[in-house]
């Protein structure tokens, strides 16, 4: 599985010091042996010419970095894609005819009355409110 994993990862030009520690490698050297034709721009046997040091010197094994030629029109490779931040359980739209407010954080007219509870320490109720846009959560004392 983590051969699997180390060539997907090497194929999209991910970074060989995660890959090798995640991996369980103990040296971004072996990996480099290893894998050198699941790096992209990489001739068969040029491993060792592909990775330089980060600085002058480093020469334990551990800053390596793959120097390739960027693909036109590709992106920089992520595990997760860029994506609005969204907690699964908090609402993430406004039903119609809804009371909303003015959220005190981003601005917009999206904060809404959510869930009640009881206080035990002040014997009070107290009501959350939560915003759809970028779901800040706040409570308030909710009158009996």
């Amino acid at each position: 599985m983590r051969h699997t994993w180390a060539s997907t990862l090497l194929s999209r030009n991910g970074p060989i010091v995660y890959v090798a520690n995640q991996g369980g490698w103990k040296n971004p050297g072996v990996l480099l042996k290893s894998y050198v034709t699941w790096m992209p721009r990489v001739a068969p046997g040029r491993g060792a010419e592909s990775a330089t040091p980060l600085q002058p010197g480093a020469a334990d094994g551990r800053q390596l970095r793959v120097v390739t030629v960027p693909t036109p029109g590709r992106r920089a490779w992520r595990i997760i894609p860029h994506m609005k931040p969204k907690i699964p359980w908090l609402p993430h739209e406004v039903q119609p005819g809804q009371p909303t407010e003015t959220c005190p954080r981003c601005g917009a007219k999206k904060l809404m009355p959510w869930t009640l509870r009881r206080d035990p320490q002040r014997v009070t109720l107290l009501r959350t409110w939560v915003c759809t846009a970028c779901q800040t959560t706040e409570e308030r004392d909710e009158a009996e």
